[in-house]
């Protein structure tokens, strides 16, 4: 039996993380259609390198070497599987073909090919993002699309025959949907369901905190900032950090190159790929410079979101010259709320016998009978609040956030979503009930119009 090979190359910013995480998810239903894909890691956001350690050895100094025990190794795992196909995924692929055509002679390669404009501010938004980039988007004088120019390299190297190009543009993927064109490429029958979003894009002012943040920020913090920012889903989210009049001319240069690429190698589909590029319009162009009231925002939802992880960044910021000149307002912003006692925090501390371990108690009676908090009446609430002696100055709202807080501190996730429900019901544009509602509802797998997340 020859075994085919298909090895999926990225490039990066095409959706990578989000077919990697299908792909490993689903491994089993794979294998029933004779597709063995090797296992590896996630992360908790979903996003992995994929296979490239089953390939291939790192050196010390971050070199990829191809490694034929390691190819043997597969080749043999995938023979005791019975599948008649071996399937590999990983971004560090894109630049390695010639030595993957030297372990894998008859392999087929995927590649997508995404609007180099796109690519350029998605590469941006990434570099702000885990690179601690604190400069604005700079463009160079004459656009340059290094993907698309490799791949034409490549293509001419090793031939068109070696490789399954496709379109990354929402409105050309088969069902509109990044693994279902992806498994449609491997000419194999798999129902797929709407893929998970991963790795989510920062909002504008999200974006922008990061980028104030990286000056300052101990590498040690990036993950819980990171956690908190890709919660964070209030201000703009669909934008462009190009100037209209750059964006325009970057985009008639793009469309050019891409039209004499298609000439030269006629992909299936290019000319509606190239008709919908051309009828795209910029989304919303932002400056990047964060106005007072957006980042009081932002900086009041992360101190309520994680008040330790706030308190480490404003130490560190004072020992920062960037933080304490650049913007200093934004700075003095950050320490107000930081210095903040919250009306619920201060309570809990202050009252008579300990309001919190009152609290606790109450916790521990509700998870008890696991009552459902829509069955949670106003006259229960009131008793709750009289129990515990509550100050008529907190909030229903807040309660209930705090209880919400609570029950995901003591590992009941289930009871923290609705909590949180009752709590968004009450303040439906609290951004930090907003974002942890978001967070429950992707942790239990249940849609925003779920009532029940044990259904």
């Amino acid at each position: 039996m020859t075994l085919k090979v298909y090895i999926h190359v990225g490039p990066p910013k095409t959706a990578t993380s989000a077919i990697q995480n299908w792909l490993q998810t689903h491994r089993d239903v794979l294998m029933s259609h004779g597709v063995f894909y090797p296992e590896h890691t996630l992360d908790e956001n979903g996003v992995s390198s994929g296979n490239v350690l089953d390939v291939f050895d790192r050196t010390f100094d971050k070199k990829l070497i191809l490694s034929h025990k390691k190819v043997e190794k597969l080749v043999q795992h995938c023979e005791e599987s019975s599948c008649d196909t071996l399937l590999l995924s990983s971004e560090f692929f894109f630049f390695q073909i010639t030595e993957l055509l030297e372990a894998f002679p008859q392999a087929k390669f995927i590649a997508y090919i995404r609007f180099p404009l796109d690519v350029i501010e998605s590469s941006y938004n990434q570099a702000v993002k885990r690179h601690a980039e604190t400069k604005p988007l700079g463009l160079p004088q004459e656009p340059k699309a290094y993907h698309l120019n490799l791949l034409k390299k490549q293509l001419n190297e090793f031939g068109t025959d070696k490789f399954i190009v496709r379109f990354y543009e929402k409105d050309v993927l088969q069902g509109s949907d990044i693994v279902s064109d992806f498994i449609s490429a491997l000419n194999i029958d798999i129902a797929v369901t709407p893929s998970k979003v991963v790795n989510h894009s920062y909002s504008f002012d999200a974006l922008e905190l990061k980028r104030w943040l990286n000056n300052f920020m101990p590498v040690d913090c990036q993950h819980r900032v990171d956690r908190f920012l890709q919660s964070y889903r209030v201000g703009t989210m669909s934008y462009s950090l190009i100037q209209p009049q750059k964006y325009d001319y970057y985009k008639n240069w793009f469309l050019q190159q891409l039209t004499v690429f298609f000439e030269q190698y006629p992909i299936d589909n290019n000319e509606v790929y190239i008709a919908k590029l051309s009828s795209k319009q910029q989304p919303q162009y932002c400056k990047q410079e964060i106005d007072q009231a957006s980042f009081d925002a932002i900086v009041k939802a992360l101190v309520e979101w994680d008040f330790g992880l706030s308190q480490v960044l404003i130490k560190h910021a004072q020992n920062n010259s960037v933080a304490m000149t650049k913007r200093p307002e934004l700075f003095n912003i950050f320490v107000s709320y930081v210095s903040h006692q919250y009306r619920f925090k201060v309570w809990v501390t202050q009252t008579y016998y300990s309001g919190y371990h009152r609290l606790r108690n109450f916790y521990r009676r509700i998870t008890s009978i696991r009552q459902d908090s829509r069955q949670i009446s106003v006259s229960t609430l009131d008793r709750f609040r009289q129990t515990l002696q509550i100050d008529d100055k907190i909030s229903d709202a807040e309660v209930y956030r705090e209880l919400a807080l609570l029950s995901e501190q003591n590992g009941e996730l289930q009871l923290a979503y609705r909590f949180m429900k009752k709590a968004d019901e009450l303040r439906p544009n609290g951004p930090v009930i907003t974002a942890k509602l978001s967070e429950y509802q992707d942790k239990l797998n249940v849609s925003s119009a779920t009532e029940n997340p044990n259904k």
